[in-house]
């Protein structure tokens, strides 16, 4: 019902995940953690499934694209990155 709802691909995320069709997932998680980058949750799920496919690396990139963007860049997006440097 509302498209730019960053929930809802999150939500459809965790059930594609749940469903094992893990590419679709990551898929999703990448849309809800570009739809709301005010929500840590999202990039927090993005970038651990992402590690978990071994695609870290594309993470890492928008978490860095993110961070650095803004003159005050979102802190969900600098706790993403941090966490994704750590992982």
């Amino acid at each position: 019902n509302r498209p730019p709802a960053a929930a809802g691909y999150y939500l459809l995320g965790s059930q594609r995940w749940e469903d094992q069709r893990f590419a679709e997932a990551l898929d999703l998680y990448r849309f809800a953690a570009c739809l709301d980058d005010r929500e840590e949750q999202f990039a927090e799920v993005y970038g651990r499934a992402a590690l978990a496919l071994d695609q870290g690396a594309d993470a890492l990139r928008l978490f860095q694209q993110r961070a650095t963007k803004p003159a005050v860049p979102p802190p969900a997006g600098v706790k993403a990155l941090f966490a994704a440097l750590m992982d």
